[in-house]
Order: structure tokens, then sequence, then C-alpha cells
């Protein structure tokens, strides 16, 4: 898009490639106003490029944060389930995905899943899994600062 505006011949890249250009009607404009225009497509076109370069460093930033975390268990609150040292106990353990419970949740049953699991449970059968009872997804109730010890 950046590169239209600079140049004004190709807006798309197939059209680049294929050597398509769009058709430029000058008309009875004059030279002077013709140059004001091709400059101020031109500085637009350097706006985009920096609005381009913004995006990418602030988007390169966040990524390099977060697997900073990620490496340092920083993150928390995520969707992956982590065993320690292979051994899950089994009240923290989740019966759908056999890990440990992440972010846990409770069915009106009052049976314990991970939020993930139980919701894709749901997503195809609208009962509980270990005792069949019918569970609405929105009646499940994730669990803020639950402690199972």
């Amino acid at each position: 898009m950046a590169v239209f505006y600079m140049q004004g011949i190709f807006y798309q890249l197939a059209k680049r490639f294929n050597g398509v250009q769009y058709l430029q009607y000058t008309g009875g404009l004059q030279k002077a106003s013709d140059d004001s225009v091709s400059k101020s497509f031109r500085a637009l076109g350097w706006l985009t490029l920096a609005q381009l370069a913004g995006s990418a460093v602030l988007g390169t930033r966040a990524y390099l944060q977060q697997t900073y975390r990620k490496g340092t268990g920083l993150l928390g609150g995520s969707d992956t389930h982590s065993e320690i040292g292979g051994q899950v106990s089994p009240d923290r353990k989740c019966a759908l995905c056999l890990g440990e419970r992440s972010r846990s949740s409770v069915t009106p049953c009052g049976h314990l899943f991970c939020w993930g699991c139980i919701h894709d449970w749901c997503a195809t059968k609208a009962e509980c899994p270990l005792c069949r009872e019918h569970v609405e997804p929105h009646r499940i109730v994730c669990l803020q600062n639950f402690d199972a010890s």
C-alpha cells in the first residue's frame, strides 16, 4: 500500500507481477497541482511505512516478552497443562486431559475440570463427563484463588 502511495502504479502484488497499471488521467490539471498531489501521496506512503515499522517493532517486543515470561514461568493463567516432575496429585488432576488443572472450573454437579477442557467437552456434549448430568456451559464457574490442598 505504501509503495502504491509513493509510486502510484501498482496497488496489488498480483498486478505488480503481471505489469497491470492503473489508467492515469490528468485532464486539464496544471503541473503545479499535480506535483502537490504527488508529494502528498508520497508523504502518505512514508507515514504508512512508519506505521508498519512501528507495528512490527511493538509486535516483536510483545512476542519476545511473552516468550521470556513463558521461559521463566512468570506467565500465569495459561492454558498449557504442565506437569512438575511427571506426577500430578490426584486432587489437582483434570479428568479430561489427565494433567494438572489450569483455571479450575466446577460444574453444577460439583466436578472439577480445566476451564478449556470442560468447555471443549460441552461444545460436543452438554453433560458432565463423569456423572452424565446435563450441564449448560453458562452454568460452569471458573474458580478464582482456588487451592485444592
